[in-house]
C-alpha cells in the first residue's frame, strides 16, 4: 500500500530519513518504508518513543480483495471454456 504523508517524530537525534516504496512477490503496488539514519545511539536513547503518522487511502484496503476476487473469477471462467471446448479427434456420430 502506498502511504501517502507519511511523518515521524522522536527524541533520538536523526541524521537522515527516506522514503521508498519496497516491491515483494505479489504486490500490486507496493508498500511505503521508512528508513532512518542516527548515529552514537547508546542507551540513553534506548525505550524513546518513534511515533509514525501517514494518510491511508479509503480505496487503498479493498484494492488486495478485489485483485484476488477477479483472478479467481478468471480462473474458473478459463477453466469453465477449456472445459467446453471438443478436443476429440474422430467424427461424431
Amino acid at each position: 500500500m502506498n502511504y501517502s504523508n507519511i511523518k515521524f517524530e522522536t527524541k533520538v537525534p536523526i541524521i537522515s530519513s527516506e522514503v521508498s516504496t519496497h516491491r515483494t512477490f505479489m504486490d500490486t503496488v507496493g508498500r511505503s518504508t521508512l528508513q532512518l539514519t542516527a548515529l552514537n545511539v547508546v542507551d540513553d536513547f534506548r525505550g524513546k518513543e518513534l511515533v509514525v503518522t501517514y494518510d491511508y487511502p479509503f480505496l487503498a484496503g479493498f484494492r488486495k480483495p478485489i485483485v484476488i476476487f477477479s483472478s479467481m473469477m478468471a480462473t474458473f471462467g478459463v477453466a469453465y471454456l477449456i472445459s467446453r471446448l471438443d478436443v476429440s479427434i474422430g467424427r461424431k456420430a
